[in-house]
């Protein structure tokens, strides 16, 4: 253990678990948009919006009131579309 030190700070591991842990426990919301599923749940104090289409990993918006993230992720999906080329 010679030069090896050990560290007061938590991981990423350990600082991710109470949150996963606190949106597990409630059942999520989800909203659809334009063919992506919004899933909300709170973890906290937050609101945690996970948006993606079916089948593909979801990009996290948190955001500390329910509106708030419903909001931001729907304007996500949007420039989402518009940067593929599906807008309306």
């Amino acid at each position: 253990m010679a030069g090896r030190i050990a560290s007061t700070q938590p991981c990423a591991r350990q600082l991710a678990r109470p949150m996963i842990e606190n949106t597990t426990t409630q059942a999520a919301e989800v909203i659809e948009h334009h063919g992506y599923k919004i899933r909300l749940a709170q973890a906290g104090l937050e609101w945690i919006a996970a948006v993606a289409l079916p089948g593909q990993r979801p990009t996290l918006i948190v955001a500390s009131e329910r509106e708030t993230a419903i909001t931001k992720a729907k304007d996500w999906i949007e420039l989402r579309r518009a940067s593929d080329g599906m807008s309306e």
